[in-house]
């Protein structure tokens, strides 16, 4: 059972019937951000998301970004989305639920580094979260370094979710 959240955030339509696309930009290097006990709703006041929304953008390098108990409900692009490179996170207690893009299946992720970048991350710590009904990816970063020592070969990976976190296992493969 979701605990109440003291606060809900979420978008007002600009001058031009537009919504935003994201809700909170973190674009300052070398920032701590901590975010607590929120209800952060894709939809906008006049009950419109945007396709390509994400509630936490995180840009710049060096960002050390804390999430304890919110709620992430209806974001069809990414919960978290991030370009800076060696980025923390660390994610507990939160609810992302309802990430399904209507006719995507890459979008709709709780944490995603975004293209065109290839940023690094530094500490990815999700404990205790709830994550359903999402599209694309539970929360699978993959860098080239984790890439490179698991040798993940075509259609030959499988997953589960153990603890509230999506575990990759690789079976069959062989160095190429």
């Amino acid at each position: 059972m979701p605990r109440p959240r003291d606060l809900r955030a979420f978008s007002l339509p600009l001058s031009d019937a537009t919504i935003p696309g994201n809700l909170f930009i973190l674009g300052k290097a070398g920032i701590t951000a901590a975010f607590k006990n929120l209800y952060l709703l894709a939809l906008a006041t006049n009950n419109t998301a945007n396709a390509a929304g994400v509630a936490m953008q995180v840009s710049a390098d060096n960002v050390r970004l804390i999430v304890d108990n919110c709620v992430f409900d209806g974001w069809l692009g990414f919960a978290m989305g991030y370009s800076g490179n060696w980025d923390d996170f660390f994610v507990t207690n939160s609810d992302f639920r309802n990430l399904v893009h209507p006719n995507q299946w890459y979008v709709g992720e709780v944490l995603r580094n975004e293209w065109p970048s290839e940023a690094y991350t530094d500490t990815i710590s999700f404990k205790y979260n709830v994550m359903s009904c999402i599209n694309g990816y539970a929360a699978a970063p993959v860098t080239k370094v984790l890439y490179t020592l698991l040798r993940i070969c075509r259609e030959q990976s499988r997953f589960h979710i153990q603890e509230s976190f999506l575990h990759l296992h690789v079976d069959q493969c062989q160095d190429q």
